[in-house]
């Protein structure tokens, strides 16, 4: 685990075995300490190496607890912290006469899924509506279908968050999803962020 501070942002870079559910785990310790994810990568190597980064928003003389995210985030990993139950608790807290910002334009909820990016893996594109967590629910979505993310680029516009995932599964030979499970993907994506 590195982290560093350049300027406005702090960049973590993890670096650690690929598992699965991994950038899930790690978006979800992020939101539950409070850290505003901006942009994220994730690469995984032909070794089975993870390299994940997360550029977040720092505040003003705030440095983030660095020690208690990763405390958090092992416990995550081994199974011994309920990200989703924690999360729901903080985000009621949280929602608790609290309105958001609203864009001169309302953000749109567009979700598309396809094999023609890549040789190995289906692209899964998202544009939706900011929101707390929308990074951890998506990738943990992502998990449950069974997907290995085997990359990720991730993009905090304005009001409206761009997350590419290159996924693949294990039910098929060539590690790509099935044309006929897209809709399936796409449901499942929908239902996942009007939680």
């Amino acid at each position: 685990l590195q982290h560093l501070n350049d300027g406005e942002f702090h960049l973590l870079r993890i670096a650690s075995r690929d598992r699965s559910g991994l950038f899930a785990h790690i978006a979800g310790v992020l939101t539950l300490h409070g850290q505003d994810v901006v942009g994220a990568s994730a690469v995984t190597g032909a070794d089975g190496t993870a390299v994940d980064e997360f550029r977040i928003m720092g505040a003003t003389g705030v440095t983030p607890n660095w020690s208690r995210i990763e405390h958090d985030l092992r416990a995550a990993l081994s199974g011994n912290l309920d990200i989703d139950g924690r999360l729901e608790q903080r985000l009621r807290t949280q929602g608790r006469g609290r309105g958001r910002a609203t864009a001169a334009a309302a953000p749109r909820l567009e979700i598309l899924v396809s094999n023609e990016a890549s040789d190995s893996t289906t692209m899964i594109d998202v544009r939706a509506p900011d929101a707390p967590a929308v990074l951890y629910r998506l990738s943990h979505a992502l998990t449950e279908l069974g997907f290995d993310i085997r990359s990720a680029k991730v993009a905090t516009l304005g009001h409206e968050v761009v997350d590419v995932f290159y996924v693949q599964t294990r039910e098929s030979p060539a590690g790509k999803l099935p044309t006929g499970d897209f809709s399936r993907v796409r449901d499942t994506l929908r239902a996942a962020l009007t939680v």
